[in-house]
């Protein structure tokens, strides 16, 4: 087992705006924990030994929550300051702190359901440059995959028979080699840094899912809804963890007598739900109100805000309209 790990997480969130204009996206709340605070205490429970991070948009709130830790492994927070360095450069600056061995790199914006240690433990044995998880995903599938070797990306033509399109999953583990195709102190991407370790001999190994396993990003509305139905609703298990539900509240949070809530509900500490107002498959967060003869329906309110009026397949935050 490898003891090292890098979480991207310095995008924009632009899909889940407005939503991530007040929180990055990383940080939004699923069953009112943190997003990446889940994905790391799964990463610790691997028994890693450090785990870096990168950010860049709303950094300053990365920041105080990596402080806010409990003890654990040594988290080590990359700013990027001005710029973002995209999916190559992110990891391109960890070089000298993270590229001496083998590293397990994660999106921080997925949830999953599947074993890291089975990825890490496959790849090990591989001898591969880098293994690419990847799974079937209709709509999504851009990696060209031909037995365990990746062949080509995106908009390549197929080379030859026995080639399928398939997705990434946001997960991978590197060797040290491929720190040689990033960039250290410039934007770059992962899959141009990818084609020219391939071409220069080095295996970009597949490592494609049964059927079956859950996985979800979080970048629509509509996905972080349904991440929160699976787990509230429906009993699903992400990074090893089931959830209470359907309605999930936080300390602090309160739902009154007199309120209608139907399916999922999940309130942060500090938010409520007033009597007579009607709530449906939504997310609340910290401190927010929706006042009597209010509705949210598939919708999730930002921090603070007050909802007088309806809320429907939306999100909605201070400053927006209530």
């Amino acid at each position: 087992m490898i003891d090292q790990a890098f979480i991207l997480a310095a995008g924009f969130g632009v899909r889940l705006r407005p939503l991530t204009g007040v929180r990055p996206k990383p940080l939004l709340p699923v069953a009112n924990q943190p997003l990446l605070g889940l994905l790391l205490d799964h990463l610790a429970g691997l028994g890693l030994k450090r785990i870096g991070l990168n950010a860049h948009h709303l950094a300053g709130q990365m920041a105080a929550f990596a402080a806010a830790r409990p003890p654990g492994p040594e988290l080590v927070l990359y700013r990027e300051e001005g710029f973002i360095r995209g999916t190559g450069g992110g990891l391109g600056q960890a070089r000298e702190a993270f590229g001496g061995r083998s590293l397990l790199v994660v999106n921080g914006d997925v949830a999953f359901d599947f074993d890291l240690a089975e990825i890490v433990e496959a790849h090990l044995k591989s001898r591969a440059a880098v293994s690419m998880v990847l799974h079937d995903r209709p709509g999504l599938n851009q990696v060209l995959v031909q037995g365990e070797r990746i062949v080509g990306w995106r908009q390549d033509r197929a080379p030859g028979p026995g080639v399928r399109r398939l997705a990434y999953a946001c997960v991978q583990v590197v060797e040290p080699v491929v720190f040689d195709y990033l960039p250290r102190d410039s934007a770059g991407d992962l899959i141009e840094a990818y084609r020219r370790l391939a071409a220069a001999g080095h295996l970009v190994r597949a490592h494609v899912l049964a059927g079956g396993r859950y996985w979800t990003d979080i970048g629509r509305l509509e996905d972080y809804l349904e991440l929160h139905r699976q787990v509230l609703s429906g009993g699903r298990a992400v990074f090893g963890r089931r959830f209470q539900g359907p309605v999930c509240l936080a300390p602090g949070a309160e739902l009154a007598p007199g309120a209608t809530t139907r399916g999922f509900l999940s309130l942060e500490a500090g938010a409520r739900i007033a009597p007579g107002a009607e709530v449906e498959d939504a997310v609340i967060l910290a401190g927010a109100r929706v006042e009597a003869g209010a509705s949210v329906r598939r919708g999730v309110l930002g921090p603070g805000l007050v909802l007088k009026g309806r809320v429907e397949d939306r999100a909605v935050v201070a400053g927006g309209e209530p």
